[in-house]
């Protein structure tokens, strides 16, 4: 093997690996290893989908973990992510897309439409998995065996089925991840997008730049801003003419 792809699969490698322990944290990955720190649950959903070609597994772990705790993404904020990353759209809509019509049979709300308004099919039909190779009977094989679902997207996979009974209990995952306790209380909506900012993306912002960061409206924004104010999440004070937020957890400070 070339230098360049032994390099290359090591890289992805380590990405699997990562991503794998990360979804272990979130109770989907088993009882094997987990990450050291809570996950940044956007952005590993991106990470997921940049490896998925090379993972049933984390692929699986995704779809039963958004399928059952889906309205813990903080929906503006993933949106905004997808936006400015190279992620392939076509895969993250395949992925969103099995969550959501799982999601469906378990009459739970979910808040991954916003990202699938952004994804659209590929260009080409094409296996979903590297390991399907390039033979043309293994590529007639994943064509036949493929589900709707994935013919939408032209990415070819076989039917998959969420593993629940897999999941680690509530109680373990929120003992694991206590910011997901936030999460919850807002159900993802953009308070939670901006309280991510704050407390993960930047030290000083305005309202405008929260707004890029999260792709709502100023107004939106501010109005969101005002309500975590009201319900003690943030404290705000003024420095001349400009309000500057703070997370009570924060350490450190958020012009708006």
């Amino acid at each position: 093997m070339p230098e360049m792809n032994a390099q290359r699969l090591d890289e992805i490698l380590q990405q699997f690996a990562n991503v794998r322990t990360q979804w272990a944290r979130l109770g989907a990955g088993g009882t094997g290893e987990t990450a050291v720190a809570p996950p940044d649950i956007e952005q590993l959903i991106i990470d997921t989908v940049q490896c998925s070609a090379q993972s049933p597994q984390v692929v699986l772990a995704a779809v039963t973990w958004l399928s059952r705790f889906g309205n813990l993404v903080a929906e503006h904020r993933l949106a905004a992510m997808v936006q400015r990353s190279d992620v392939d759209r076509s895969r993250l809509g395949l992925v969103l897309t099995l969550a959501l019509d799982a999601s469906r049979q378990h009459d739970r709300r979910r808040n991954l439409s916003r990202t699938l308004r952004g994804c659209a099919p590929g260009a080409e039909p094409e296996p979903f998995f590297e390991q399907t190779g390039t033979s043309p009977a293994m590529i007639e094989r994943a064509r036949r065996r493929a589900s709707p679902l994935s013919a939408q997207w032209n990415l070819w996979m076989d039917p998959i089925e969420p593993k629940n009974d897999a999941l680690r209990s509530v109680s373990w995952i929120i003992e694991a991840n206590p910011t997901l306790r936030m999460r919850a209380d807002f159900r993802g909506d953009l308070r939670a997008s901006l309280l991510l900012c704050l407390e993960n993306t930047h030290s000083r912002a305005t309202i405008s730049q929260l707004a890029h960061e999260t792709g709502a409206s100023r107004l939106a924004t501010t109005h969101a801003m005002e309500e975590l104010e009201l319900g003690g999440h943030v404290n705000c004070e003024r420095v001349g003419r400009t309000r500057v937020y703070q997370t009570y957890t924060a350490t450190t400070i958020v012009a708006a």
